[in-house]
């Protein structure tokens, strides 16, 4: 025994000797120190055999005192440990080629094999599995875990063996018995044990492959792994890490490429069931993806070589059973699991999820090998070496679930019970059938899709049966459902169920066509194309306008649109005959025996189907296939004459069902009919005529659904028209499928020089909000741009801001109220276009735009030299009246146009584009009219805040000059946003123009810009308003500090949002709000109010209401910030303000009163409660239930005038906090429902006025809480007060509010059932 390896074991001698050490870091320190010596060897010094030689001196050292009864519990988790280090050094990759004998690792297994099972007292019969007295911590169970781990390094540990040819599968057999003897001895009970039990390799074997053929595992194996349940949780992790280390060690026998041999095949397959036997009844997700992992590498490792070997043995041998890999016990282990219903527990530290567990499991259930035998082999061999395959039981699983119910039977037995769990929703099948697209690999490129190969003619015919019934469940149940949630998701599911056969037909014809001598896929196609195709014609022919005639068009027009000729022709030839016969049969039958609703029926389906084959032969032509002749050849023009005949034979408005399917069939065949398939296209032009005649020439006004339906067609169809042929105009060549409307120059002539001018000119006709509601002609353009061709795009839009820009230049000529109105209209149908978010009309509009700026025209002056001299000299020169006048109306014309045209202009102003050089234009049009020194900067300023506004809130990144050169106006731009004599939306957009200035002023500055204009403009002018000395009248003083104080509130939002050294601000602006609203005077230095100032003064009786203004300013900084931590950081400023103005309160409804109410209820409704503390919340409430009490008693009881302020604004605010009081937390409110109740049945009372149903909708709210409340109190509170409170809600049930009326009456039921 060598130096080293005595030391280690007098360590282990003295270790044993003694029990006052930890035990935990007593065995890692063994393992620790076997690791490092084993690890160090040098191979190239001591040799191969050297490793085998240390460590056998190192086990005859340990094994005979471990193997002994008297050995402890302690002592022999040591020597295990010690085993277990020295395996991992020889392991580690220093040491990667160095390996055991195999006649060795038996021998060492055997050893370790008699310690993973129960260890038995000779004395008592007894396993002992209790701790040892002085090692409180280790019990036999440390025992059997650390050989279980020892067990496992040994799998992994490289092998080698004398012989040559079958060496491989010798050790690969010793792994595979060895791992599953561990397994089953770990889970094994003392009354599993024999007493002569014997762990001998090669004397079992025969035995073993005898019990083989009844299956896996065998009787005795299954007792014992019945133990495996009941091992706790880490310890059936270890005895899985077991077979994991098994098939490592597979792994590494796998890398030398030899063929193992059918005996050692057939033990793989005994291991492969074995491991699927292990997974049943695990429920522990940890464990479960162990497991899940391991069944995959199983297939991935072991299926090639249990194939390849199969494939090379002599078939029909007797000498052993052949048995191909075990696809049915692995997806029997598995299928179990389907579908993954686990939901991991909030804040899970293990990363178990159901998407993980997911993936998991379809990777085992996709799992194809490419050794895998055909399923059609036929002969006697193919039972015996071919199990059903993973595709085939996979897709039984999924279609199991896909599969609609049964419909019920009124005659089958009563007693039979359906479980409603085990019945898929309709969620249940998407993911379903999201699965099973998934498993045939229906998203990859078909020409790496092979999956539809591995399936039979059985399977095939039950998915083509489920699929259909489950398309007609969803279509069915389309039309049923009770929301529009669920009828999304069935519609989505028959979406997907059409989806899903049009790929499997696409992908089953390529792989006929790959490889033509294939009979199981020819047979396979048949079934689930073919055969169906022809149940669907026959239906379609008997009774199309049936429920499932429609269903069935849908369906067969999926299989049409699969892109294979075989298929497509199929579809065509089989119904297009059929409907074709039963239209013209129809149409020329008189109007007493017409069928309108079957020809309407049939007309769509020939149109769907008719798309459907467009959609294949565009499909086929990108890839290089041009079919001829063409499907639709010996049937399109037949149907185009119909319809074109049945449209051009209206001669009124009375429109019937064939009429209105006519138009909608041309609508969807027109833009993709190919013109080398019609003969006569003079027909097609013509109706087109005839329909843009009938359009613009009817009235849109009071216009039935019939009628709204039929134009909208046409409107539409005009606009492809148009859309096309404009695309086509621009075109050189065309191919065989270019459609008609591209390439005749008959309708490309119509379009360009009639049709399309007509509907421009038709835009800029102006029309009342009434008129506007349908313009056809927005319609016609819109359809054109939506066919995205850019050359039809450029033309429509381009001609659209052409006609604005002629009109608003005459305009400027003369101000003649036909132009103005042009200008509007054209105006409203260019935003009708840029409002659908297409990217190629927006960017066409930049482009025309930058040629041609519409913003300079809007904002220009009139063209006349003198009108140009006035306008510089302003409104206060020295004018004759009548000149006078005359530029007061241009000027108010000119901002009223601007103020028109705008808003519908601002939407192309998109977040993520440059708008640099409208910026550009903006700051230097900022220069030259700020400050306004006339009435025309005035009007130019009403064009540029609006566009500069809509700029800034696009997020474009501004340059540093642009923003120091905006930032240089906002002291302009401030006192414009103020100036009550600009236009409202002007002064709107000037405020958000500051706001977004603010928020992109330089972070790295040491001073906030939002604190200098505070401090130099904004409340220096709010406290000069609110001096009685002031030479402006009340009304004025009242709308310049309202107006300056919500520019503040906007200023302390853009604070809020820009953060950093902005956040001060923040501070100082809601302790400014505060103070005015809560005490009514105010000193804040910091933003210029160095002396106090009282808020509250009377002004010959009049005062302004500075508090309430202050109270709405703070309460718009809560409601519009969308951060909660600058929530909670507001109310942590104003809290205590509010709360301490209250002490000194008496019960008169003061101004201070009014503020202190509104900070209250805005704090209430804006901020979680949890964020403002119980204590807090209970003295809000007080705060409301008493400022209730004292509006009820000073002002509705005293018969006042309408108060705006309360009945408009303070009431609905302080019922709504209330009832997100009684909803959150309704113990809180409980003290004071005696005093709320009579304050909301003394509103309801009062309060009758059509204007006051949101006041009586929330008392209602409240009353209604409480008598659903689950409380005990306020349940007795509600008994006590039954009557009274139902006595008073019957005068509601006549309020002139039918939504009143109606809570009214619910109200007062749910407290008439009280008791």
């Amino acid at each position: 025994m060598s130096s080293s390896i005595n030391t280690i074991y007098a360590n282990w001698a003295s270790i044993c000797a003694s029990s006052t050490d930890d035990a935990s870091s007593i065995l890692a320190n063994a393992q620790t120190k076997a690791e490092t010596y084993f690890a160090d060897m040098d191979s190239a010094k001591d040799g191969n055999g050297q490793f085998e030689k240390e460590f056998a001196m190192l086990l005859a050292a340990m094994e005979g005192p471990i193997s002994s009864s008297k050995s402890t519990n302690l002592s022999k988790v040591i020597a295990l440990r010690y085993f277990y280090g020295g395996l991992q050094g020889i392991n580690s990759k220093n040491h990667s080629d160095q390996k055991f004998s195999l006649k060795f690792a038996k021998a060492f297994s055997k050893m370790l094999l008699s310690l993973c099972g129960p260890i038995i007292d000779s004395e008592y019969n007894l396993d002992h599995d209790i701790s040892e007295e002085g090692n409180a911590d280790i019990g036999t169970d440390d025992v059997r875990d650390s050989s279980m781990l020892c067990v496992s390094a040994l799998l992994e540990t490289p092998l080698y063996s004398d012989k040559d040819d079958s060496s491989i599968s010798e050790r690969i057999i010793f792994r595979v018995r060895l791992a599953q003897k561990a397994l089953i001895k770990r889970c094994a009970s003392l009354e599993d044990c024999d007493d002569d039990e014997d762990d001998d390799f090669d004397e079992d074997d025969k035995i073993y492959m005898q019990g083989y053929s009844n299956g896996a595992p065998t009787e005795e194996e299954g007792d014992m792994l019945s133990g495996l349940s009941l091992l706790p949780r880490a310890k059936r992790s270890l005895c899985f890490s077991v077979l994991e280390s098994c098939l490592t060690g597979i792994q590494s026998e796998k890398n030398t490429k030899s063929i193992i041999t059918q005996f050692c095949s057939v033990h793989l397959v005994k291991f492969c069931e074995f491991s699927a036997t292990c997974l049943i009844g695990e429920t522990d997700p940890r464990c479960l993806m162990q497991m899940l992992h391991l069944l995959s590498n199983i297939q991935i490792l072991l299926c090639p070589l249990i194939e390849e070997s199969n494939k090379k043995a002599q078939i029909g041998t007797n000498d052993v059973q052949v048995k191909g890999f075990p696809h049915t016990s692995i997806f029997d282990a598995v299928a179990i699991y389907y579908p993954i219903r686990f939901q991991p527990p909030k804040n899970d530290p293990h990363g178990i999820t159901k998407e993980g567990l997911q993936k998991a499991v379809m990777s085992i259930f996709t799992f194809a090998s490419d050794l895998m035998f055909d399923p059609t082999t036929s002969g006697p061999d193919r039972d015996r070496i071919n199990e059903a395959n993973m595709t085939i039981l996979a897709t039984g699983l999924f279609l199991e679930r896909l599969s609609p119910p049964k419909p019920y039977d009124p005659f089958g037995d009563d007693n039979e019970s359906v479980d409603e769990s085990e019945i898929s929703t309709v969620i249940d099948r998407l993911e379903a059938l999201e699965d099973l697209s998934c498993l045939l690999q229906l998203e990859q490129k078909s020409e790496v899709s092979t999956a539809l190969k591995k399936l039979n003619t059985t399977i095939t015919k039950e998915m083509s049966n489920v699929l259909y019934r489950c398309h007609d469940d969803a279509a069915t149940n389309v039309a049923s459902a009770k929301s529009e949630e669920e009828k999304g998701d069935w519609r989505k599911l028959a979406d997907n169920c059409r989806s899903f056969i049009t790929k499997v037909a696409n992908r089953w014809e390529n792989l006929m066509n790959q490889s033509p001598s294939d009979d199981n896929l020819k047979s396979c196609w048949e079934i689930f194309v073919k055969d169906r195709i022809v149940d669907l014609v026959g239906l379609i022919s008997s009774s199309p306008q049936s429920s499932k005639g429609r269903m069935g068009v849908g369906y067969l027009a999926a299989f049409a649109a699969a892109g294979t000729e075989k298929t497509l022709r199929l579809c065509i030839d089989g119904c297009m005959p059929r409907l074709l016969a039963l239209m013209s049969e129809n149409i020329q039958s008189s109007d007493e025996t017409r069928d309108y609703e079957k020809t309407s029926t049939v007309i769509y389906s020939a149109s769907v189907l008719f798309s459907s084959s467009q959609i294949s032969v565009e499909s086929m032509s990108k890839l290089g296939i041009n079919i001829h002749p063409h499907p639709m050849q010996l049937y399109a023009e037949d149907i185009i004459e119909i319809l074109c005949q049945t449209i051009d034979g209206i001669e009124n408005e009375n429109l019937n069902p064939i009429e209105i399917a006519s138009i909608k069939a041309l609508e969807s065949i027109l833009p993709s009919l190919p013109k080398s398939i019609i003969n006569d296209t003079s027909m097609i032009k013509d109706t087109i005529q005839f329909i843009a005649k009938l359009l613009m020439s009817s009235n849109t006004s009071q216009l039935s659904k019939v009628e709204y339906e039929w134009k909208s067609s046409c409107a539409n169809l005009l606009g492809l028209t148009i859309g096309n042929a404009v695309h086509g105009a621009s075109q050189m060549e065309s191919g065989p499928y270019t459609p008609i409307l591209q390439v005749d120059d008959g309708i490309k002539t119509f379009v360009n020089s009639i049709l399309l001018p007509k509907m421009i000119e038709s835009c800029s006709e102006f029309k009342s909000d009434e008129e506007s509601k349908i313009r056809y002609d927005w319609i016609v353009l819109n359809a054109a741009c939506q066919t995205n061709h850019s050359d039809a795009i450029h033309s429509v839009i381009s001609s659209l801001f052409n006609s604005l820009i002629s009109s608003l230049q005459r305009v400027k000529a003369g101000n003649n109220q036909n132009d103005i109105d042009k200008s509007i209209a054209t105006a409203k149908a260019l935003s009708k276009l840029l409002g659908n978010e297409n990217e190629q009309v927006i960017a066409t509009f930049h482009s025309k735009n930058r040629e041609s700026n519409l913003f300079n025209i809007l904002s220009s002056s009139p063209n006349t030299s003198d009108r140009n001299e006035e306008a510089m000299e302003g409104m206060n020169c020295l004018l004759l009246p009548e000149d006078r006048e005359r530029l007061r109306l241009e000027v108010k014309s000119a901002t009223n146009l601007s103020l028109s045209i705008l808003p519908s202009m601002l939407i192309v102003f998109r977040n993520g584009n440059d708008y640099s050089e409208e910026l550009e234009w903006c700051i230097s049009r900022l220069s030259q009219a700020l400050p306004p020194l006339s009435d025309w900067d005035s009007v130019e300023l009403c064009t540029i805040f609006p566009v500069l506004s809509s700029i800034l809130k696009s997020d474009m990144k501004l340059r540093t000059d642009q923003l120091q050169t905006l930032q240089s106006y906002t002291s302009d731009i401030i006192d414009y946003a103020l100036g009550t004599e600009n236009p409202p939306g002007a002064r709107s957009a000037a405020a958000t123009s500051v706001y977004y200035i603010i928020v992109g002023h330089e972070k790295r500055a040491d001073a906030c810009l939002g604190i200098q204009v505070l401090k130099a403009q904004l409340c220096p002018l709010i406290s000069t308003n609110m001096v009685t000395t002031s030479s402006l009248d009340l009304s004025e003083r009242i709308l310049n500090v309202s107006d300056a104080m919500n520019l503040v509130a906007g200023i302390g939002l853009a604070c809020s949002q820009r953060g950093g050294s902005s956040a001060i601000t923040l501070d100082e602006i809601a302790r400014y709000f505060v103070l005015i609203a809560c005490e009514g005077a105010v000193k804040a230095p910091t933003l210029g109010v160095d002396a106090p100032l009282d808020c509250c003064i009377n002004d010959g009786g009049n005062h302004i209401p500075t508090t309430t203004i202050a109270a709405k300013a703070l309460g718009s900084m809560l409601t519009n910030s969308s951060n909660p931590f600058v929530k909670q950081r507001l109310a942590h400023k104003i809290l205590p303000v509010i709360l301490s103005s209250t002490v000194n309160q008496n019960s008169t409804l003061s101004q201070t009163k009014i503020g202190i109410l509104f900070c209250a209820s805005y704090i209430i409704n804006c901020l979680k409660l949890k964020a403002i503390g119980k204590e807090n919340i209970d003295v809000l409430i007080s705060i409301l239930v008493n400022g209730l009490e004292i509006i009820i008693q000073h002002v509705y009881s005293n018969d006042c005038d309408k108060n705006e302020t309360l009945d408009g604004d303070l009431i609905p605010l302080l019922l709504s906090a209330l009832v997100k009081l009684f909803n959150e937390t309704v113990l809180a409110v409980i003290s004071h429902i005696g005093s709320i109740v009579p304050s909301l049945l003394f509103i309801l009372i009062t309060k009758k006025d059509v204007t006051d149903a949101p006041i009586n909708l929330l008392s209602l709210q409240i009353l209604s809480s409480l008598a659903s409340s689950g409380n005990d109190a306020i349940i007795h509170f509600c008994k006590t007060y039954k009557m009274t409170v139902v006595q008073h809600l019957s005068e509601s049930l006549d309020h002139p509010s039918y939504e009143v009326r109606r809570a009214a009456m619910e109200t007062a039921n749910e407290w008439s059932l009280l008791g």
